[in-house]
């Protein structure tokens, strides 16, 4: 006889190694990094039900599975900071279902950490707000019931680990967070300092730029190949294993302070 009470586990198996497939084997096409895209990334894995037949964090919530709530979140959080931060979890994560306002005291500061990860999610609808110490942590607004919402943010002190929820007093709602540790980012060459010294991008200096992300790519072992204009933009792509290279070293370096510019000069039709 099949076994009702081990099904979210295994759906939450399945969740779980989709994933790190996706963080794995994805192609990776950008005209610009956001973390919003990644978050939506997950969401449509965890919420969608498409690959899973569909367990859902408000699901697991109601149904009292703390364990499956947990591991559900901390796949989200593992995700979130190997795909958009490239940066590592320290220490202890804290994991709570509550509701109501609340205040979540995180551990000691671990040795390294100069950041939290945070993941929440709410059982019942609300809106909600959530500060990390005097810092507001993301934009307070109604809660999509059983959409797991992560991201990191630098720390405000070097004593501060109080966490706050403000909420309706009836809306249930789960937050798991940990310390982590952001990479060391590349800084802009003096060829890109140079190009944004006026403030403005021409569309040489956007193309000088461009070019040479492209150089560094292929030097770090990711060449993008030929890559199309289209839309005022460059439609580049490149594979996964080329993420970090690219978000840590050759984008920052290279384009990142143009490319916002130009976009900024040339918003999409």
């Amino acid at each position: 006889m099949n076994s009702t009470v081990d099904a979210p586990t295994e759906r939450l198996s399945r969740i779980r190694d989709a994933l790190v497939e996706r963080v794995e084997t994805a192609p990776a096409r950008r005209r610009r990094p956001h973390r919003s895209t990644v978050v939506a990334v997950v969401t449509a894995f965890v919420v969608g039900g498409a690959l899973t037949g569909g367990l859902t964090a408000a699901a697991a919530a109601g149904s009292g599975d703390q364990s499956a709530v947990e591991s559900l979140m901390a796949t989200t959080a593992r995700y979130d900071m190997s795909e958009t931060t490239h940066g590592r979890l320290v220490g202890a994560p804290v994991f709570q279902q509550l509701s109501g306002p609340a205040e979540i005291r995180l551990p000691s500061r671990p040795a390294g950490a100069d950041a939290i990860e945070v993941v929440f999610t709410c059982t019942d609808p609300g809106t909600f707000s959530q500060r990390w110490g005097s810092l507001p942590v993301g934009e307070a607004g109604p809660c999509t019931v059983g959409s797991p919402d992560a991201a990191a943010y630098r720390s405000v002190s070097g004593t501060g680990r109080s966490f706050t929820v403000s909420g309706p007093d009836s809306a249930r709602y789960a937050v798991w967070i940990s310390w982590a540790r952001f990479p060391t980012l590349a800084r802009a060459s003096a060829q890109q300092d140079a190009e944004t010294a006026d403030g403005k991008a021409t569309f040489a200096e956007y193309t000088t730029a461009f070019n040479r992300l492209q150089a560094c790519m292929a030097e770090a072992g990711h060449p993008m190949g030929v890559v199309p204009f289209a839309d005022e933009r460059y439609d580049y792509a490149y594979a996964s294993d080329g993420s970090v290279a690219f978000d840590t070293e050759c984008y920052p370096r290279e384009f990142e302070a143009v490319d916002t510019l130009w976009q900024g000069e040339h918003p999409v039709p």
